[in-house]
């Protein structure tokens, strides 16, 4: 069972919900290739008026990519769901990882999504990501 809390500054129901969020390693199957951890996490929308700045994983400030499912694949419409996913490669420092710190009032969870609703700032709490098999190269 995958838990999750939806956090903001207003006691409001936010027009975004996190679906599932995942981790699985990876190893290349290369001799002497890398290995790392893919995350993603999936977010129903309600609005079309959403837009996704920042993603922490833990307490680390993480470049992140936005998959669409929608006709038009690069913006989202009500209704749609998208996946914020983060391919973290042992062994490499992250080109655009920041060291930004996650607001302080967020502190605990797993991971933090940080967006934009009509031009307010909100946060969406992962409490836990569901790790799933290893896919090893062959």
């Amino acid at each position: 069972m995958f838990f999750c809390q939806i956090v903001s500054a207003q006691k409001n129901e936010l027009p975004v919900k996190i679906i599932e969020a995942t981790s699985r390693e990876w190893v290349s199957g290369v001799p002497g290739g890398r290995s790392g951890t893919n995350y993603i996490i999936k977010i129903y929308l309600s609005t079309n008026t959403v837009k996704f700045t920042n993603l922490w994983i833990g307490k680390k400030s993480v470049p992140f990519e936005e998959e669409f499912f929608s006709q038009n694949k690069h913006t989202a419409e009500e209704g749609d769901s998208i996946l914020l996913t983060y391919n973290h490669i042992n062994g490499l420092n992250d080109k655009g990882t920041s060291s930004r710190r996650r607001p302080p009032h967020f502190n605990d969870g797993a991971a933090l999504v940080g967006c934009l609703i009509d031009g307010k700032a909100r946060y969406l709490t992962v409490k836990k990501i569901k790790k799933l098999q290893p896919s090893l190269g062959k």
